[in-house]
């Protein structure tokens, strides 16, 4: 019984080592994978960690790049709304300087009539110059003839009184020859 309990202790020994021999080659199968594991998740982590670093500069990068866009949608705005200011205020220039035009237009119209009537009022002005120059032009020329019939007139006169004079002279000493006569008669 010792014999066969032996037999059986070396049999169990025997499957024993074989389970171990099995389990040591499975051990260092493990070992070895985990060793091909850990350097696959060193390598792993190492790529890992360099992606994380190119992600963290892609993200730094892609939040500068937001910005960015941010600040220069922020300046595109700005610039439409003084875009849209000046556009606004151009606009209502234009409708300033339309009324303005309008009443120009009008005052315009206003004027050319106003200057039509007052052109009337000058030829009809005209029209009476020319009437009185030609009557002024007939007045100078009854007074020149006036004034020659009038220095006829004069010298006429003048003469007429020299006659006169004379006859004045004469009858004076007609009537002194008369006194005379008749004081020698008395």
């Amino acid at each position: 019984e010792l014999e066969t309990a032996l037999r059986s202790l070396e049999a169990g020994h025997g499957t024993l080592s074989a389970a171990h021999e099995e389990l040591r080659a499975g051990h260092a199968a493990t070992c070895e994978t985990l060793a091909v594991a850990e350097a696959t998740l060193t390598r792993v982590q190492a790529e890992l960690e360099s992606t994380a670093t190119q992600l963290a500069q892609k993200d730094a990068d892609l939040r500068a790049s937001i910005t960015s866009v941010m600040q220069i949608q922020a300046d595109n705005a700005a610039q439409v709304r003084n875009e849209r200011e000046r556009g606004e205020k151009l606009e209502e220039e234009v409708r300033g300087l339309r009324e303005t035009q309008g009443q120009l237009m009008g005052d315009n119209q206003a004027a050319a009539l106003e200057v039509e009537r007052q052109q009337g009022e000058i030829n009809s002005l005209n029209g009476r110059l020319g009437e009185s120059a030609s009557a002024l032009q007939r007045a100078e020329a009854d007074r020149d003839l006036n004034a020659a019939r009038a220095a006829e007139q004069a010298a006429a006169l003048q003469l007429k009184q020299s006659e006169l004079d004379k006859v004045a002279s004469e009858l004076g000493e007609t009537r002194e020859g008369l006194a005379s006569a008749r004081a020698l008669l008395d």
